[in-house]
């Protein structure tokens, strides 16, 4: 990685030293890796050698055995330009019908015709909840994806999963009987 590379990527991440899941600062690194761009930031070949490179190293803690990448990228970064669509692999859309139908057969009938989607990109799996009646609700940080799901009639938020927005969705749209969260 050039400098400009890495000095380009330091304005986009921070380092945590704790583990995510327990909190505890006895975290080593387990693999390293060399750093890489962000999938789903493309660049034209021109610009390959400018393209911000983000470290990807795994890390385990020695208090609760979680591993993990310490390095946190910038949602805002993250997310912007974001360009995949799940429903854009007929493979997914398959295993989403398959996912729901599996959950209703075990879970169903749900008290609160209300399903939620964290992370639900562009509303593909749960169109498969509205097509059997449900109201659904996703919330997606992509804003571009978000919005095509909502234009596509899959009410979706442009943003992450907070408490605060947890509180909101709530307030606004009662209590969901069925939260998912795939590729969060």
């Amino acid at each position: 990685m050039n400098q400009s590379q890495s000095e380009l990527a330091k304005q986009y991440f921070h380092h945590r030293n704790d583990c995510r899941l327990c909190l505890s600062e006895n975290v080593v690194k387990a693999i390293p890796f060399k750093p890489t761009p962000i999938a789903e930031k493309y660049s034209d070949s021109q610009q390959k050698d400018t393209c911000p490179l983000f470290p990807v190293d795994l890390y385990i803690c020695q208090d609760c055995g979680h591993v993990q990448i310490l390095d946190v990228i910038a949602p805002e970064y993250l997310w912007a330009d974001y360009t995949y669509h799940s429903g854009q692999t007929q493979g997914i859309i398959d295993h989403f019908k398959d996912v729901s139908e599996l959950i209703l057969d075990k879970y169903g009938p749900l008290p609160q015709p209300f399903v939620l989607d964290v992370g639900s990109n562009d509303g593909t799996f749960l169109k498969c909840f509205k097509e059997k009646g449900f109201k659904v609700l996703g919330i997606d940080p992509a804003s571009d994806i978000a919005a095509q799901a909502t234009r596509n009639g899959i009410e979706t938020i442009a943003d992450l999963m907070t408490a605060e927005n947890g509180q909101k969705i709530v307030a606004q749209h009662g209590q969901a009987s069925l939260v998912t969260a795939f590729n969060v």
